[in-house]
């Protein structure tokens, strides 16, 4: 399901490449925060597979590996996060 993403202004630009573990498997990922949104896009296959593999459980876990990476590595506001969004392929 796409849901719209919310229209407040970026106020950062915020890029992390990382390799996230769940589960279902891991993969290298980059992490885009602009302020109000995190982008958690697969690099390589491994990680696309991760996110098909995650999408029978809506990717809780990949969410969760992205949200404590953004937090601990990149300085994550949560107070000002509207939502985080998987993507499916590479942008």
């Amino acid at each position: 399901m796409r849901m719209p993403e919310p229209n407040q202004t970026s106020t950062q630009d915020r890029k992390y490449m990382t390799s996230l573990k769940t589960p279902a498997g891991q993969g290298t990922f980059r992490l885009e925060y602009n302020g109000v949104v995190l982008r958690v896009i697969p690099v390589d296959p491994a990680a696309e597979q991760v996110v098909e593999d995650g999408d029978k459980l809506k990717n809780v876990a990949l969410s969760e590996q992205a949200l404590y990476v953004a937090y601990t590595q990149m300085g994550l506001d949560l107070v000002n996060l509207k939502g985080v969004y998987i993507y499916m392929m590479p942008m």
